[in-house]
């Protein structure tokens, strides 16, 4: 019996290669380890972690959890640097993806305005609480989650689905496992599945398929990055995070 992690002579470009198999089972294991971990262990972080660690800690377990397979599938299967392979090497092609960049910036702006007009917080306010944010290491551990999603679902998981099959296959399947991951940690914080998780779940959804395309289109993770620090920086300060 061979081992799980083996480099073979296998095409990886074929859909029913073994590093193609091996990805789905990698990220199968990422993705119910960590729902294992919101379903079980969530509230009990939350009533004993206080303090910085409290919010460093899911970041750090992130981290062990979401990037070592990751990182030991691509040093198996992919023979490109870790930098290229992950996409944060690759110069971004603006010009193939100016639109989707385009769109949800004119979302996030849209949704402030709006905000702005029905609600008596004013904009002025969010520099006083992004510094109080930065102050107390909120904005640091929330940069660092956004970029170990980014690196997982859309830097490792939809780039090397892209090398296996078709950009609309890659980008539906990494934007809907993308969506479900989230699932569990709300669930348990909540008791049940209510309107509110199912509508942001296909936020999300919708959000992740932005992202791929992004991604995808620009051949550069680091667009998706910054649209996404820039959607969640906005959903936190109007929901008064």
């Amino acid at each position: 019996m061979k081992p799980l992690f083996v480099d073979t002579k296998v095409s990886p470009s074929s859909p029913g290669s073994r590093a193609h198999r091996v990805l789905w089972q990698v990220v199968a294991c990422v993705l119910v380890s960590w729902a294992v971990h919101n379903m079980f262990l969530l509230r009990w972080e939350a009533s004993h972690w206080r303090g910085a660690w409290a919010a460093m800690a899911p970041v750090a377990l992130r981290a062990a959890a979401w990037l070592v397979p990751a990182f030991v599938y691509l040093r198996h299967f992919d023979r490109r640097p870790l930098g290229n392979a992950l996409g944060l090497t690759t110069r971004p092609d603006l010009a193939r993806a100016w639109l989707w960049i385009g769109l949800p910036i004119v979302w996030i702006l849209v949704v402030t305005v709006l905000q702005e007009t029905n609600n008596e917080r004013a904009a002025a306010p969010i520099l006083a609480w992004m510094a109080q944010g930065v102050a107390g290491g909120a904005w640091v551990s929330a940069s660092l989650a956004v970029v170990l999603e980014e690196l997982l679902m859309r830097g490792f998981f939809l780039r090397q689905l892209l090398r296996h099959v078709g950009p609309k296959a890659a980008i539906v399947s990494s934007s809907a496992l993308f969506a479900a991951m989230h699932l569990p940690g709300w669930i348990a914080q909540t008791g049940t599945v209510d309107a509110g998780i199912i509508v942001s779940t296909v936020v999300l959804f919708v959000l992740a398929l932005v992202l791929a395309t992004v991604t995808w289109a620009s051949e550069s993770l680091w667009i998706a990055i910054a649209l996404h620090a820039a959607n969640n920086l906005v959903a936190a300060w109007l929901g008064g995070s």
